[in-house]
């Protein structure tokens, strides 16, 4: 397929998004999936917002494992960054910055089942 991933940071209290996520601090992780196949006006398949009150900055990513699920890594000082259980950290380790990995399923189509 034509399907392009990009992951960064925006500040932008408007920026496009496909869920309802909406930007948490001064600076916010985004990740954004694209079908190039498609007409310029269709062609985001998948956009959303990451972050806390704090700050994330984006270390790397995207990476994909080639079935719908991608990790990007970064940095926060967000106090309350969304978690799920099974989490590392479930709250801000304190100092200037936390690490963080996050892992988004794009699901979809032209994605097949995870192993």
């Amino acid at each position: 397929s034509g399907d392009v991933v990009v992951a960064g940071v925006t500040k932008s209290a408007d920026f496009p998004v496909t869920d309802d996520s909406v930007l948490q601090g001064n600076y916010d992780l985004f990740l954004t999936r694209l079908d190039t196949s498609r007409q310029p006006e269709r062609q985001c398949v998948m956009s959303t917002l990451f972050g806390g009150s704090g700050d994330e900055l984006l270390a790397a990513g995207p990476v994909g494992n080639g079935f719908g699920t991608v990790y990007i890594t970064g940095d926060t000082d967000s106090t309350d960054l969304p978690g799920v259980a099974g989490s590392l950290l479930k709250t801000y380790a304190g100092g200037d910055l936390d690490a963080l990995v996050a892992r988004f399923n794009l699901g979809g189509v032209g994605y097949g089942q995870e192993p």
